[in-house]
């Protein structure tokens, strides 16, 4: 089987795994209700407009990171990770955004549960521009067994959309 191959099946199975047992712990723990700051994994949060997006990013290992592009002309953006499959990864992201000129740095750690998105952060528009944020997000600590599967939640406010992608570090903008 080829490495390509190897890799997609690891990705699909992880994710597979993921999702069953985040399923699980979600009905296992469906009566405790969560905080204001927090999501119930696979469900969009009650108060949710827009459009959010949910990325769902796997490391290899402890020292993966990955980057996110968002952009939104919403009156705010907000942030959130969840721990995928084995509960006590803490997951972290911090949240570069270029507004009106100036640069937000607002950071967030994830708790480690697999059934409540946490760690959010939120930036508020200024102006008229849009929003634009890098997100990097990381392995934090935890139980540390790779590879490890988690989300990231980008949510945006009224009937405002989020555009979210994927990019390598290479085509960052320096700062």
């Amino acid at each position: 089987m080829s490495k390509f191959m190897k890799t997609v099946y690891l990705y699909l199975l992880v994710t597979a795994t993921c999702i069953g047992v985040a399923s699980n712990a979600y009905s296992a723990n469906k009566a405790n209700a969560p905080s204001a700051d927090e999501s119930q994994a696979g469900e969009v949060p009650e108060d949710a407009t827009g459009n959010p997006v949910i990325e769902s990013l796997i490391f290899e290992g402890p020292f993966d990171v990955f980057y996110i592009k968002s952009i939104t002309a919403s009156s705010h953006l907000t942030v959130s990770v969840l721990d995928c499959c084995l509960a006590g990864d803490h997951f972290v992201q911090r949240t570069f955004c270029l507004h009106n000129g100036k640069i937000w740095d607002v950071r967030g750690k994830g708790h480690g549960k697999i059934s409540t998105y946490s760690g959010s952060t939120k930036v508020f528009k200024l102006g008229s521009q849009p929003i634009s944020c890098i997100t990097e997000v990381r392995y934090g600590e935890g139980i540390a067994i790779f590879p490890a599967g988690m989300s990231v939640h980008f949510k945006v406010s009224g009937a405002g959309t989020v555009t979210t992608a994927i990019v390598d570090s290479d085509s960052l903008p320096s700062m």
